[in-house]
């Protein structure tokens, strides 16, 4: 038996959902670092320096007060595992980093002394097997030490509602470059033009991004924009939506939205990729990122609804099982 380790999780971030399910997981104390600049304006290009000065400053306070065993810190922003990882070279921890996709694209992948940060930790997670594939064949990532360790699947004690008086499919959104709105809500509005149904669409996430699609599809029928939704509502939506829908533009990419339907055990509509095709066994909707596709895939939806149904819970009882293996291997590797 491995004696306890102190453990603690570290973001330079307000919050992060994955941050807060992996530091639960690991038994982690976890520290948020918030920005000491908010904007990303003018003010941060001229004293962006400051502000990961501080934060670096505030990560050595958190990690000499704590005196931890292990450090879990998430990357990016790349500066946060490199001044951690030089801090384990004088205060003796072991370093995690759970490195996010955009940590192995530009502008992270060549922050100075990133790669270096990532040979010298004791592991780096990231999210998925197909990111691993795609990066692992390159010389400039020779030497890591690379775990993969998918989303943990939530439980969620909301209870279905069976007297729903909308049947809705919930879109999941921020609203972010990645994510192809434009296409969707178009597809949404063919859909309605051309089939009878009582479906509606509820659309999460911050809609003053795209005032202009906000405004054109605000006044159609089926479609409501909900904005931001605390979470004790958000998880009400999730559990009695009749399906979600969830795309990315974003190669290798683990939706938090399609994890988090997979969780509730509602079928989904997603983007047609390796990733989502392993998360779902091929057994829910895929689609390319076209009218014609996203509009079929919703008539295949409503025709094979029952079926999609009755898929969930093996879907979420395989990616439990491997889920707790990956996680086990990481913790006896670990010691922890």
């Amino acid at each position: 038996m491995h004696k306890d380790k102190r453990i603690i999780f570290i973001s330079w971030s307000n919050y992060h959902g994955r941050t807060h399910k992996l530091g639960d997981a690991f038994g982690a104390e976890i520290h948020y670092i918030k920005n000491f600049i908010n904007t990303r304006g003018l003010i941060w290009k001229l004293f962006f320096i400051f502000d990961y000065l501080l934060k670096s400053l505030k990560t050595l306070n958190v990690i000499l007060s704590s005196r931890p065993d292990v450090v879990f810190i998430q990357n990016p922003p790349s500066i946060a595992p490199v001044v951690t990882v030089l801090y384990s070279r004088f205060i003796k921890f072991k370093v995690v980093l759970d490195s996010h996709n955009s940590a192995f694209e530009k502008p992270w992948k060549f922050i100075p002394f990133h790669k270096w940060a990532l040979e010298k930790a004791d592991a780096v997670l990231i999210h998925n097997d197909q990111l691993l594939y795609s990066i692992i064949d390159d010389p400039y990532y020779k030497s890591i030490n690379f775990k993969v360790l998918n989303d943990k699947l939530i439980d969620y004690k909301v209870k279905k509602n069976d007297l729903q008086k909308t049947i809705y499919f919930l879109v999941i959104s921020t609203f972010n470059f990645d994510e192809p709105m434009d296409i969707l809500l178009e597809s949404v509005k063919i859909f309605n033009a051309h089939n009878i149904s009582n479906v509606n669409f509820k659309i999460t996430g911050n809609y003053k991004k795209e005032p202009g699609l906000y405004s054109k599809y605000t006044k159609e029928e089926n479609i409501e924009f909900l904005g931001f939704v605390p979470r004790e509502e958000y998880d009400h939506f999730l559990m009695n939506a009749y399906g979600v829908i969830s795309f990315t533009t974003r190669d290798n990419v683990q939706q938090c939205a399609v994890m988090e339907a997979i969780s509730a055990e509602v079928p989904f509509i997603s983007n047609n990729d390796p990733i989502n095709t392993s998360l779902s066994g091929g057994k829910m909707i895929l689609s390319e990122i076209t009218k014609e596709g996203i509009v079929k895939s919703l008539e295949l939806f409503i025709k094979e609804r029952d079926q999609l149904v009755n898929s969930m819970p093996e879907i979420k009882a395989e990616l439990s099982e491997k889920w707790e293996n990956d996680f086990n291997n990481i913790k006896n590797e670990l010691s922890i």
